[in-house]
């Protein structure tokens, strides 16, 4: 009797410890599908998104259907609002303390430096400039001597975005403000084209050229 009640302790034990062998095996590929589906969520493979993450985005009018393009193509988890907003407007939203958007994609790094500048508040780079675009003038036939950007806005009729609203825009003044800083122009000079360039501004409509 105490032979056969041994051999049955030892096939309980034995099945016992099958049992909790099976038992744990399941558990760690429970755990690990868990992992597996959890990062498939958040990176957005598959199909697999359990929550999905609204991101609202201001860009730049003149840029606002590239930045759409870019919200469309992209991967994960993320539904993207894109709106646009120029950055004088971005200047007065901060101001007034409004809701500002997730992610801003201003036309120009300076756009950035002098919003932060004058609010006082510092801004996170997500990424740093990714494209350039040449600052070009054109004329219908042969055009004035233009040696320097100070001189070139000072032309007659010349046409251009507003500064304000337009990084595009602004950047001949940068060039010129560059150019008196390198001595290669007077801020005289530069007040005087400024006056020139205003004066043109105040007797034209208010639409933009293209």
């Amino acid at each position: 009797m105490a032979a056969r009640h041994s051999a049955s302790t030892r096939r309980e034990s034995s099945t016992a410890r099958r049992v909790v062998q099976v038992g744990l095996g399941l558990l760690a590929a429970v755990l690990v599908i868990g992992v597996v589906v959890a990062g498939l969520s958040r990176a957005g493979v598959g199909g697999f998104c359990v929550d999905a993450a609204d991101v609202t985005v201001a860009a730049e009018p003149d840029i606002l259907a590239h930045v759409e393009t870019l919200a469309d193509e992209a991967g994960g988890c993320h539904a993207y609002e894109v709106s646009a907003v120029s950055s004088a407007d971005m200047a007065a939203r901060v101001a007034a303390r409004q809701t500002l958007p997730d992610i801003w994609v201003p036309d120009s790094a300076i756009r950035l430096a002098q919003l932060s500048q004058d609010v006082q508040i510092p801004f996170e780079t997500v990424l740093n400039s990714i494209a350039s675009t040449p600052v070009i003038i054109a004329s219908r036939g042969p055009g004035p001597d233009m040696p320097t950007w100070t001189s070139a806005l000072s032309t007659p009729g010349l046409a251009m975005g507003d500064p304000v609203r337009s990084g595009i825009a602004d950047a001949p003044i940068l060039a010129a403000t560059s150019e008196v800083e390198s001595m290669r122009s007077t801020s005289e000079a530069l007040a005087a084209s400024m006056a020139v360039l205003a004066q043109g501004r105040a007797g034209r409509a208010d639409v933009p050229p293209t």
